[in-house]
């Protein structure tokens, strides 16, 4: 059997970006048409609300990361917040995708979406493995 130790890199990447969105929402109002944040608005509809959810669950990311003395199932609730998230952007951008639009309302080919909009599935399908073998070993 295949037994891989994934890197705990895309979580790290993970902190990284929803720290960077979460001071855009707090700073400005100039990110809210993106299609990965605009779909966590379904969710969070106030800007500044979404901006601290996105610090929060960074936050509690990187602790589920640096306490390496953390149970199993404690590091999997420490990483659950920010697990919602890229679920919630992955499925938006599938959702974009299927209406062949973005989240602003612009139209654009099928395959310009997919282009687009895919690597917010890939990140988020690599960052759920992260999470389990995070959850699955010490550390």
């Amino acid at each position: 059997m295949w037994n891989a130790r994934i890197s705990p890199l895309p979580i790290w990447g993970a902190v990284a970006l929803h720290l960077i969105w979460g001071g855009l929402l707090l700073l400005t109002d100039g990110a809210n048409g993106v299609t990965a944040i605009s779909s966590l608005f379904s969710a969070i509809p106030s800007r500044a609300g979404l901006g601290l959810a996105l610090i929060g669950a960074a936050l509690c990311s990187a602790y589920a990361l640096a306490d390496r003395g953390l149970p199993p199932f404690f590091r999997l609730l420490w990483l659950l917040p920010q697990q919602l998230i890229m679920t919630i952007t992955a499925a938006g951008c599938v959702y974009y995708m299927w209406l062949g639009r973005f989240a602003d309302g612009v139209t654009r080919p099928t395959a310009f979406l997919f282009a687009d909009q895919i690597p917010a599935v890939i990140f988020a399908t690599i960052y759920t493995l992260a999470v389990l073998q995070r959850v699955r070993v010490a550390g």
